[in-house]
């Protein structure tokens, strides 16, 4: 594959609780692409399994896939990303927010996810 053109050519692995296909297309206006077709998967591991046994191209978190990536199981044959709503909270009391572990935790996570962002971002934009 050389462009996002070519997935019309693929089969489209899908998770079933998520519909990034319908979201990543519009989002590169490849509104052409029958993003219906292709078998579902209950859970994100199995898609990535499917892909990585060639059974066609899957939407992947990063960070899930990063390491089939660096093994060369995966390749990301385009920079274009799907820019996801979802999110992640850390949530707790308000009285607790300032205790010991709770805020170490706090500072541990948000450096790990600027971490994973910058190597994201680096990665992309060369």
């Amino acid at each position: 594959m050389k462009t996002p053109e070519d997935l019309a050519k693929h089969t489209l692995l899908h998770d079933a609780s998520r519909r990034d296909w319908q979201t990543y297309t519009r989002q590169l206006g490849l509104n052409h692409i029958n993003v219906q077709q292709g078998p579902i998967f209950s859970h994100s591991a199995m898609v990535l399994q499917a892909a990585i046994h060639g059974q066609g191209v899957a939407l992947a978190n990063n960070v899930m896939a990063q390491s089939e990536i660096e093994a060369g199981r995966l390749v990301c044959p385009f920079n274009d990303v799907l820019v996801s709503k979802n999110a992640f909270y850390l949530v707790c009391h308000d009285s607790q927010a300032e205790l010991g572990k709770i805020a170490a935790f706090r500072q541990w996570i948000l450096a790990k996810a600027a971490a994973e962002q910058e190597k994201f971002r680096f990665r992309y934009e060369q």
